[in-house]
């Protein structure tokens, strides 16, 4: 078994590793940040909260003596994208790339406009691969790397109010999948990382994430957990991280139960994203470019 330091050539004898993370303002992101900190990497993080990201990245670099490089974008606008492509060309090495970015919609397809279910497809699904396919080249060369897309258990679970999203999770658990074995010859890694319900800081203002007696709720997660698994699942180079054993049970049943029972059960629970991935993980840090509501309730 390799340590995430050995499957990502991180060797402190050749010189310092760098990695991207997307939507690191908080939550998922964010921990992902601190503890690829701690293993010493280089950080190139990205979110739409400058104050925010600016005081974590002094801190990342106080506390473990790394360099934190902060890009301000908003991965819904093709030139802010454009722009962290540029950055990232520029590194002379990137060895870590984490998908983190994404939002949540309140209205169903059909009721709200076409340029906001096409923004979540231009940050979800465009940013991503775009991303990726820049950042390819230096992983090849290298041969090593590691890619982690951060999706969510509504990859599995497709919802009567939630159309666009749980599509978009799907697209990268599918893509993520074929992509680590198209991969696999250059050894660099990809996983698809399936959180369920997280804590973050965006579920405390909905008043949705808050504690019962001090005691987690049954089945949620911190995002520090949600990441511990994921660099554990690294480790043993797992395609698909599925954090939680009752959220590997809920996806299991996904996968045998008949596609019909499965849609009768998620209409009736009827779950609006900002329930569900708001809820459900999406904590993805907040996404920070980050959990955006029809409302435009953003970071």
């Amino acid at each position: 078994m390799k340590t995430i330091n050995e499957i990502s050539g991180n060797n402190p004898q050749k010189g310092r590793k760098t990695a991207v993370i997307t939507g690191a303002t908080s939550g998922i992101g964010k921990s992902f940040a601190y503890q690829l900190a701690q293993l010493g990497y280089d950080l190139i993080v990205t979110g739409r909260k400058q104050n925010l990201l600016n005081e974590i990245s002094v801190d990342l670099e106080n506390s473990y003596n790394v360099d934190v490089k902060v890009v301000i974008a908003d991965l819904e606008k093709a030139d802010d994208v454009k722009l962290l492509m540029e950055i990232m060309n520029q590194q002379e090495s990137i060895d870590v790339l984490v998908n983190n970015a994404g939002f949540g919609l309140n209205e169903v397809f059909h009721e709200d406009k076409v340029e906001n279910q096409l923004k979540m497809l231009q940050v979800h699904v465009v940013s991503t691969v775009l991303l990726i396919h820049k950042i390819l080249p230096k992983m090849i060369k290298q041969r090593s790397g590691i890619i982690i897309n951060v999706s969510s258990m509504a990859a599995y679970i497709p919802t009567s109010d939630n159309a666009m999203y749980t599509s978009t999770k799907s697209f990268l658990k599918n893509f993520t999948t074929s992509l680590n074995m198209e991969l696999r010859q250059f050894e660099i890694y990809a996983q698809c990382l399936c959180p369920g319900f997280t804590y973050t800081d965006f579920h405390k203002k909905l008043g949705r994430n808050t504690k019962e007696n001090g005691a987690k709720k049954t089945g949620w997660m911190t995002p520090n957990e949600v990441v511990t698994c994921s660099l554990k699942s690294v480790k043993y180079r797992k395609n698909l991280c599925i954090p939680g054993i009752l959220n590997k049970l809920v996806v299991l049943l996904a996968i045998l139960l008949p596609a019909g029972l499965i849609n009768k059960i998620s209409k009736l629970m009827s779950i609006k994203p900002n329930h569900f991935e708001v809820s459900m993980l999406k904590t993805q840090d907040n996404h920070a470019c980050e959990l955006n509501t029809v409302k435009n309730v953003r970071a």
